[in-house]
């Protein structure tokens, strides 16, 4: 355990350290500041777009992660740690530390801007149940948006450019997964393999409450796909040597 926190702490230093991570947070910041500009806002609806948001944005720091991955520095942390379990696991958990500060700034902001004017930012007053709620689903998708974006690693597909368009088509094609099955019924054959973030807006895109059964089951369902996703990763990479 506490090689893969020095691991996961390590790649931290190294994300942090360059640059990629300024664009996300810059999207981030301006996301919020249009979204909450005009009150009020509902709760739902606005931490429904937020999981959409926050999809994405992993789903871009997935890809820079993965690209910034060096094979010479990659050997030597294996080595000195011997164990290349250790570090596939911490690989995830650079992503899944990334999204739960994503997830926390998106969440807490709203919170913040609501005290600061008032409570009267949403259409209703805002409850612990509410943030509960809105948290879960965000760390989900950033999960799964995490596992999207790396799942293309150098390893498995050397041309940077089709993983990136690649990428970028799967992410698309989840968000409207559901319209497109509606449209061309025989796709919900195919569906099945992208994550199901579609789901947030199917079950709460009509609503004004959460419903904690319903979040959960969501929860599990995006944190299941994006293990999967770290797995499938992990064993071609592992296979494929360096």
């Amino acid at each position: 355990m506490k090689k893969i926190a020095e691991l996961t702490r390590y790649g931290l230093h190294i994300y942090f350290k360059g640059y990629k991570f300024i664009m996300p947070l810059v999207v981030i910041i301006v996301y919020q500041y249009t979204m909450y500009t005009i009150m009020p806002v509902g709760i739902v609806d606005s931490f429904v777009m937020a999981s959409y948001l926050v999809f994405f944005v992993l789903v871009w720091a997935g890809l820079s992660v993965s690209a910034d991955e060096n094979p010479v520095m990659e050997q030597i942390q294996m080595l000195r740690v011997r164990s290349s379990l250790c570090y596939y696991i911490s690989r995830s958990a650079v992503l899944a530390v990334l999204g739960l500060l994503v997830s926390a700034v998106c969440v807490l902001f709203p919170v913040i801007q609501n005290v600061l004017n008032h409570k009267a930012l949403f259409l209703r007053p805002l409850t612990a149940y509410d943030v509960l709620n809105a948290f879960v689903l965000v760390a989900g998708c950033s999960f799964a948006g995490g596992a999207l974006g790396s799942l293309l690693h150098p390893r498995v597909m050397e041309d940077r450019k089709l993983a990136v368009v690649l990428t970028v088509l799967l992410s698309v094609l989840t968000v409207v997964r559901t319209g497109l099955v509606q449209e061309i019924p025989f796709l919900r054959y195919m569906a099945w393999i992208l994550p199901p973030v579609d789901r947030i807006a199917y079950i709460y895109g009509n609503v004004d409450e959460f419903r904690i059964l319903q979040t959960g089951l969501i929860f599990v369902a995006l944190v299941g796909y994006g293990a999967v996703l770290s797995v499938i990763k992990s064993c071609i990479c592992q296979k494929r040597k360096f």
